[in-house]
């Protein structure tokens, strides 16, 4: 078990300062574009980067992508701020395994709320568990450039759309990690059961929506090789239909 220390003390870092840019830009610099703006990025960053690539397919491998869409949703996931792929998918793949227990990760019922929005990144990593993602060259790289990757586009947006460090990077990144966040402390405790699984998961209908589809926690823990994790006839689930429309 090991935690990458070097990545988690900078994401830290970095996800203080964009929660702070949230207060920032509904308090001292709101307008309409701006929230156009986060709106987009928060889906790319989450629908495509957090959901579709870094959970349902690197930690559940539930689908194989084209090409293109595993290296520009890989972009999504790193500038949303969530730590690289590697580790992401080796601790959702821990919090199945251990689900609701006290080596869950993020178990609600074992850790604070506080720790779990913004400690989890401390969490030990066991790379035992994802072996497979360790040869993948796409993986690796974007392991390797995590930092640098962000910083370019930091820089480019500074040199041309200064607004946009806020709108289309900081607030979208902090509404990305706290999604997250919300999915394991929510869809554990509150909602509804469709499945009988050993564990305490739900499907909660807001996270549900919020997240493009990702609360519907329960049917996924008991189908969690299902590229889908909305089955009932209200249970929306965009990141399903994109996954359909962009696998080989």
């Amino acid at each position: 078990m090991i935690i990458f220390y070097a990545q988690a003390s900078l994401l830290f870092l970095f996800q203080l300062i964009a929660h702070a840019s949230v207060i920032y830009f509904l308090f001292f610099s709101f307008s309409w574009l701006g929230l156009v703006q986060i709106l987009i990025f928060y889906f790319l960053f989450t629908g495509i980067g957090s959901d579709a690539i870094y959970h349902r397919l690197l930690a559940h491998g539930s689908y194989k992508p084209s090409k293109w869409f595993y290296i520009l949703g890989n972009l999504f996931a790193t500038l949303g701020g969530a730590g690289s792929g590697i580790a992401w998918a080796a601790n959702h793949r821990a919090h199945h395994r251990y689900v609701d227990t006290e080596n869950d990760p993020h178990s609600p019922h074992h850790k604070s709320a506080w720790r779990i929005q913004f400690f989890s990144m401390f969490e030990p990593v066991n790379i035992r568990m994802v072996t497979r993602l360790l040869t993948d060259s796409v993986l690796i790289f974007f392991h390797k450039f995590y930092w640098p990757i962000h910083i370019i586009y930091f820089m480019g947006l500074y040199y041309f759309y200064k607004p946009g460090i806020v709108t289309m990077y900081l607030v979208p990144a902090a509404m990305n990690w706290s999604m997250s966040a919300f999915i394991n402390i929510f869809c554990h405790k509150y909602g509804y059961r469709v499945c009988d699984t050993n564990d305490k998961s739900t499907n909660n209908f807001l996270i549900g929506i919020l997240s493009f589809g990702e609360g519907w926690h329960n049917y996924h823990h008991a189908h969690p090789s299902d590229h889908r994790c909305g089955h009932g006839k209200y249970e929306l689930d965009p990141v399903a239909k994109i996954i359909e429309w962009v696998r080989v």
